[in-house]
């Protein structure tokens, strides 16, 4: 039985600001090759659990928002994700004026796998005024 690697998130993981100024995007990729995607007549399935982890100075926990992302992709996205190698997870988050670091965790329901990245966001626009 072949043991299977945690799902990797790619480093080039950014968050950027958003229209509205307290919004940020934040973008992960994860190594196609660790999601369990299945078929299902014309499509490709499979479910990650995110979690989006705003951490302060000393690692101070500020915020954590996650949920399920059930995916979905037709035969010409689910060719295109596998030509690129890396399924993008784009999400939206509020950020606590005092965050200097986003973690984003993944989790591949189908098999347990879990990895993570940090954002530390010294670089990114202006912090919102609340």
């Amino acid at each position: 039985m072949r043991r299977r690697r945690p799902p990797a998130l790619a480093p080039s993981a950014t968050v950027s600001p958003a229209s509205g100024g307290e919004k940020r995007t934040v973008r992960a990729g994860i190594d196609v090759r660790d999601v369990s995607l299945q078929p299902v007549g014309d499509d490709w399935q499979g479910r990650l659990d995110v979690w989006l982890a705003q951490l302060g100075p000393g690692d101070e926990l500020l915020d954590t928002v996650s949920h399920v992302a059930g995916l979905n992709l037709d035969r010409p996205t689910f060719d295109q994700v596998m030509q690129s190698g890396e399924l993008p997870v784009v999400e939206r988050l509020k950020r606590d004026r005092k965050t200097v670091l986003v973690r984003v965790l993944v989790r591949d329901v189908g098999s347990g796998a879990l990895g993570s990245v940090s954002i530390p966001l010294d670089q990114v626009g202006p912090r919102s005024p609340n």
